[in-house]
């Protein structure tokens, strides 16, 4: 886990999102035990706000916990990836109908595209494409969408 959350994120979220991003990239991979200590530590946060992220991610379904134990990555199948993908798509085509009708480019978006193009043939492109499709979703005004307004 390598960077710790902002200092103008809410202290839980900005450790989610962190705890998030290290799975997604598999920093975090498949089986590793994700603990209330190691969080403190590794993000310099009170336990209780480790244990608050690490709560939601078990509600995500991207962490499993059995009682008494740490929880753990979960190993996600082709159905839990299919399912993400169609719920991306979704949630992005209605994100970019409403940045197309106030005509707004996110600058957020515009970064990571820019990032995305400058990449080396044999870089991972994983985290900025993660960066340029987040970037969209937070891109809206909608105050349902998760995030938006904010990246």
């Amino acid at each position: 886990m390598a960077t710790s959350p902002t200092d103008t994120a809410v202290r839980p979220d900005a450790v989610v999102t962190a705890l998030r991003d290290a799975i997604l990239s598999r920093e975090l991979p498949p089986d590793s035990a994700v603990t209330e200590a190691h969080v403190s530590t590794t993000y310099a946060v009170a336990r209780p706000t480790a244990r608050i992220a690490i709560d939601r991610l078990v509600v995500d379904g991207l962490l499993t916990r059995e009682p008494h134990h740490a929880a753990r990555v979960r190993r996600l199948g082709r159905d839990d990836i299919d399912d993400l993908f169609v719920t991306r798509a979704a949630l992005e085509a209605t994100a970019v109908e409403l940045l197309a009708a106030t005509a707004t480019i996110p600058q957020h978006a515009a970064d990571a595209d820019r990032d995305f193009l400058d990449l080396p043939a044999d870089a991972s492109y994983t985290a900025r494409d993660l960066a340029f499709h987040r970037a969209l979703v937070h891109g809206t005004t909608s105050t349902r969408i998760p995030g938006s307004t904010t990246c």
